[in-house]
């Protein structure tokens, strides 16, 4: 995360996320899982603000493919990039 480039839009809205066809075959499931369960714990108990973005991007859980992948690494940038928007106690 350190060496990630901060991105100021949850999802690029250049990309088109589309289900993955009978002929396309999926890229790391698992990997995707675990990326979306991270994000789920992140909406609980400190970005709230995540929530219909990753709402969108588990509905596609059982056959990601690379543009999906792309898609949850680059919320992984945007959390980067307002890592300290969480912390900031001034704010309260």
């Amino acid at each position: 995360m350190e060496q990630s480039r901060p991105v100021s839009t949850l999802i690029d809205p250049k990309s088109q996320l589309y289900k993955a066809t009978n002929d396309e075959l999926p890229i790391n499931q698992n990997l995707y899982q675990q990326m979306i369960s991270a994000l789920m714990y992140l909406i609980t108990y400190t970005h709230p603000n995540l929530a219909s973005c990753i709402s969108y991007l588990s509905q596609i859980p059982s056959r990601p493919l690379d543009i999906h992948h792309t898609a949850v690494k680059r919320v992984f940038n945007y959390i980067s990039g307002t890592y300290s928007y969480v912390f900031d106690l001034s704010l309260f």
